[in-house]
């Protein structure tokens, strides 16, 4: 199942967005005018490259999986990057 590099992979995306989630979560102004499309954009190409692979085991068999912090960080700033970008969005209708 390769899951020595999907584990890496999962490691990776934790350290790589984890800050931001946690700066964004502080200080939410540097997503701005817009700013969080392109973000928002990145994350989820990351992040649904890394899952596409997955094969989504029982947790009987992966009971510590990187992969479930992962989808948290994902959800958490997605909501948070989506909430923003609809805001900026609001000001073209």
């Amino acid at each position: 199942f390769g899951l020595s590099r999907l584990s890496k992979q999962y490691t990776d995306f934790t350290r790589t967005y984890q800050p931001l989630l946690s700066r964004l979560k502080d200080d939410p102004s540097e997503i701005t005018e817009g700013k969080a499309l392109p973000i928002l954009h990145k994350l989820g190409y990351a992040y649904f490259a890394i899952a596409t692979k997955d094969p989504m085991l029982p947790r009987m068999l992966l009971p510590e999986w990187p992969g479930d912090q992962a989808a948290i960080i994902m959800r958490d700033l997605r909501r948070i990057l989506e909430t923003a970008a609809w805001e900026y969005l609001k000001n073209f209708s």
